[in-house]
């Protein structure tokens, strides 16, 4: 309210930063605060839709954010190494994690050696989880990154 102008107004801040002001007419108690054009009761109205707009669309933000991907371990197979995860393959001399990510988006797992990406929907049987020490190259593309090992691959499952 500003005094000064003998006004009311009603805002209403959603937290993407929307800001929605609308004037009111003057509060009166001989009216019990009510409003003649129901003003007060059309700007809680406006504020409740737009609360329940904000809620819906954190619900849309939410279901379009990428999936973490959960690192499961270490993992070696003696018989035929690289050959954990048997979907698709991407061989990169600039991989990094999120490319292999993204490459696997439609698995269930993705594994990682420092210039090659694996995909697969299941472990093979007969690999191995090895110590997680044993898994410390970094990426081909991003030096920051540790994407398994010669022979040893860091294996993530892709969360639902």
């Amino acid at each position: 309210m500003d005094p000064s102008l003998g006004e009311h107004s009603c805002s209403c801040t959603c937290s993407n930063g929307l800001r929605f002001e609308q004037s009111l007419p003057s509060y009166s108690p001989q009216s019990g605060g009510s409003s003649s054009n129901g003003s007060l009761d059309a700007c809680q109205a406006a504020q409740d839709k737009f609360f329940a707009r904000e809620q819906e669309l954190l619900a849309e933000i939410e279901a379009y954010k990428p999936k973490l991907p959960k690192y499961i371990g270490c993992y070696i197979e003696q018989a035929h190494p690289n050959s954990i995860l048997t979907g698709r393959r991407l061989a990169s001399k600039s991989l990094t994690f999120e490319q292999c990510a993204m490459h696997c988006e439609d698995y269930k797992y993705f594994g990682l050696e420092p210039d090659l990406c694996w995909c697969g929907n299941e472990l093979k049987f007969g690999v191995t989880i090895v110590e997680d020490k044993e898994c410390n190259d970094f990426c081909a593309g991003n030096r920051t990154q540790q994407c398994g090992a010669s022979w040893r691959t860091a294996i993530y499952k892709i969360t639902e």
